[in-house]
This record gives C-alpha cells, structure tokens and sequence, in this order.
C-alpha cells in the first residue's frame, strides 16, 4: 500500500487592524468576588460600575466557584484568580 502527501499553499491570513488609542470596550467592565458570607458559608457576587447582584449565597466554597465560573463563561470573560480583597 502507498500513500501520497500533497500540501497546499496556506490561504494568507490578513492581520487585523490596529486598535486605536481610543477605542472602547464593547459592554461594561464586570467584576466577579467570591467571599465568606458568614462563619461557614460562601456567596458569588457579580458587581459592575452601576451596582451588583448576588449570583450564589449561602452556598458552600466549592459552589460559589462554581456560580463565577458560570458567570465568566456566561460573559466569554476572561479570569483571572486573585487571593486577597479587591482595592479600587
């Protein structure tokens, strides 16, 4: 038995154009923070310039995980994992 291999020329990709200095991003900056609700629950909290809703609480650690990985795949976010409270 005897094959052939035949390649093809690669179709040229076009780059993409710049992004200008003032370009905004499509949509609002979101911010997901799992914290201890209590002495041993966890809660999910999805916050943004204009407020915040509560996406899991009174849930154990493992599922507000969860609750924000949800919310991140939801919004095809990007995550980022940071252990300490957030300062703005």
């Amino acid at each position: 038995m005897t094959a052939s291999i035949h390649t093809f020329p690669r179709r040229a990709r076009p780059r993409p154009d710049p992004v200008p200095d003032d370009a905004k991003p499509i949509g609002r900056a979101r911010e997901v923070l799992v914290a201890p609700d209590s002495e041993s629950t966890w809660c999910c909290l999805l916050t943004d310039d204009s407020g915040g809703s509560e996406l899991a609480g009174g849930v154990n650690k493992r599922q507000a995980l969860r609750a924000a990985i949800d919310a991140v795949l939801k919004f095809n976010a990007e995550m980022t994992l940071r252990n300490a409270w957030p300062t703005r």
